[in-house]
């Protein structure tokens, strides 16, 4: 009934996403994902309300309408049967009494070291994976500098700026136009790392979901059209384009299609949505 209701949830806010489309923030519809991220944080939590039960017979018969003599020698008599019927099975069969106590899998424990075994391996591979993308970023990132507490390197190991960790934002060797800098500086500001996290973690826990993907794949493209948006504000429609063309020119050097890969844009799809967003009046 919960995978239901998640799922159900995930539709709901597609709905909302196409309903409100243009019409707010691109920074609020991508925060509607919320909704679906906190009820697949909350599996076990479900809307039940507590009936009362009719009271039993038996609580309702006086003490002494029941003799507790009669009880006492009908379970005295049933536990010396089974006793009976235990030794007896236990003496004519030995063999199937030696098997029964063998540990046999049932499919219930196949189904749950599946899901495990699926589950582990998710967090598993984006762990090791970013952590040696850490290692090598920290190895040869340079501080270029510090703004309101946030850092900015470059390195050699990134084609296009990305965020990885809370406030550092990583760049290419060669420097990067302002533009650029604004949109990671939105992620930030957006909290798309620990965003980022959190799809990984609900992928793993729901992977079996395919909705849960396409949640996480959409959830994704809406937080980069989010901190475009985020870029662009203020700026006139020439600065726009200017911006458009940058995004053109730093696509064409990413090939990283991974939803769970700091950076990476989308595939050519997404980019056009992204700049006819970038030709539009933004929305409070």
């Amino acid at each position: 009934m919960n995978i239901i209701i998640s799922s159900l949830t995930i539709l709901a806010v597609l709905l909302l996403r196409a309903v409100f489309k243009g019409k707010v923030s691109r920074r609020a519809v991508s925060a509607l994902w919320l909704i679906a991220a906190v009820r697949l944080c909350l599996p076990f939590v479900s809307f039940q309300f507590d009936i009362p039960l009719p009271v039993p017979l038996n609580n309702m018969l006086p003490d002494a309408a029941v003799p507790d003599a009669i009880f006492t020698a009908d379970n005295n008599r049933s536990a010396g049967q089974d006793s009976t019927l235990r030794n007896l099975s236990s003496t004519e069969n030995p063999e199937k009494s030696g098997r029964e106590n063998t540990f046999v899998f049932s499919m219930r424990d196949i189904a749950v070291f599946i899901y495990v075994s699926a589950a582990s391996l998710i967090v598993l591979s984006c762990s090791v994976s970013g952590a040696v993308f850490y290692l090598r970023l920290r190895r040869t990132r340079k501080l270029r500098h510090s703004v309101d507490g946030i850092r900015v390197y470059e390195t050699a190991q990134v084609t296009s700026p990305c965020v990885f960790g809370a406030r550092s934002i990583y760049l290419p060797q060669g420097g990067v136009h302002a533009f650029a800098l604004r949109h990671e500086v939105g992620h930030i500001r957006h909290l798309d790392f620990f965003l980022n996290i959190l799809r990984v973690i609900l992928c793993a826990v729901y992977w079996f979901n395919p909705l849960v993907w396409l949640a996480a794949v959409i959830s994704k493209r809406d937080s980069e059209v989010a901190a475009d948006e985020y870029a662009v504000r203020g700026m006139s429609m020439a600065g726009r384009l200017d911006y458009a063309k940058k995004l053109l020119t730093a696509a064409c050097g990413q090939n990283n299609r991974n939803i769970f890969a700091p950076g990476a844009s989308g595939g050519v799809k997404e980019l056009k949505g992204r700049i006819k967003m970038l030709t539009k009046e933004n929305k409070l």
